[in-house]
């Protein structure tokens, strides 16, 4: 997300899920809720390419409803 957004967000994770929730606020004012649920066979606690991966589809998803966003 870019610097100017923020972001109010819970983390759920278990062996092999992992979740995120949240709202989404851009500079203009306008909020989504967002949320992105995944599963894996890896039972390790950090993947950061599946956090990156969740990030961007949340990025996608708000971008394919909010066409007037920078």
């Amino acid at each position: 997300m870019p610097p100017q957004v923020q972001i109010w967000a819970k983390t759920g994770t278990l062996p092999g899920v992992r979740n995120e929730i949240g709202v989404v606020e851009y500079p203009d004012g306008k909020r989504y809720a967002v949320a992105v649920f995944t599963r894996g066979s890896m039972l390790v606690q950090r993947l950061p390419e599946v956090d990156r991966a969740i990030g961007a589809a949340a990025v996608r998803a708000i971008e394919s409803i909010a066409h007037d966003l920078p």
